[in-house]
């Protein structure tokens, strides 16, 4: 698929005053990480194991210390309302079976809610993600339990939880690759066919999805 090119938000002429900032770092040693972080779109047929999905979401999990419950990533008023859902597809799984979970961030575990049958290709766009699914091993589901968040803050809700699932989405694509694992963000599908598997109800806010899986070549 041909991405079009960025256009400029702003061009600025010579009149504005600029301000260099130090980069210690060069363009070359910054490569690595940049590509590190991206799109895969087509996966490896390696199967996954139970140890390896539990360190793709270990930063996720929360922490308890003296002080509070403590997460490696922001939430509006410490409410945490996004959750993460998670369908793997049985063929994929080294030591444990498919289906949709939902991922208990409290005692880093995945919680069996179903076998996932109404997750299928045909929730995606045929065109451009119906094969990114295909390829994939696993997929993962932001919703935001709106009834934890709205009574808070109101109108501002929607934004915020959209803020939180853009923080969860950067770990996994931060954290997969290091793992040997590839993650595609994919923001349009049919939701309404999602929530009979994953129990979900009128509340719940759908945010954001990936798709992931081995990365080409790669052992996992």
């Amino acid at each position: 698929m041909k991405l079009s090119k960025q256009i400029p938000l702003y061009q600025f002429d010579d009149s504005f005053r600029r301000v260099i900032l130090p980069s210690p770092t060069s363009d070359t040693e910054l490569e690595d990480q940049f590509y590190k972080r991206k799109s895969i779109r087509q996966f490896d047929e390696t199967e996954l194991s139970k140890d390896l999905l539990g360190e793709l979401f270990e930063p996720l999990r929360q922490i308890r210390t003296k002080e509070r419950v403590k997460r490696l990533f922001g939430s509006a008023g410490g409410l945490y309302p996004v959750q993460i859902y998670v369908y793997l597809k049985a063929n994929r799984l080294r030591d444990f079976e498919g289906g949709a979970y939902y991922y208990d961030s409290d005692h880093h575990e995945l919680v069996h809610l179903s076998d996932g049958d109404d997750i299928k290709a045909d929730l995606y766009n045929p065109l451009v993600n119906v094969p990114i699914f295909e390829s994939s091993s696993f997929a993962i589901y932001l919703f935001a339990g709106m009834d934890a968040i709205e009574p808070i803050y109101g109108a501002h809700s929607e934004r915020y939880t959209s803020i939180e699932a853009g923080l969860i989405t950067q770990i996994l694509e931060t954290n997969g690759p290091k793992l040997g694992i590839g993650i595609c963000q994919v923001g349009e599908l049919e939701v309404e066919k999602l929530k009979p598997s994953f129990q979900l109800n009128d509340r719940h806010r759908f945010v954001h999805s990936l798709l992931g899986g081995p990365l080409p070549n790669h052992s996992a």
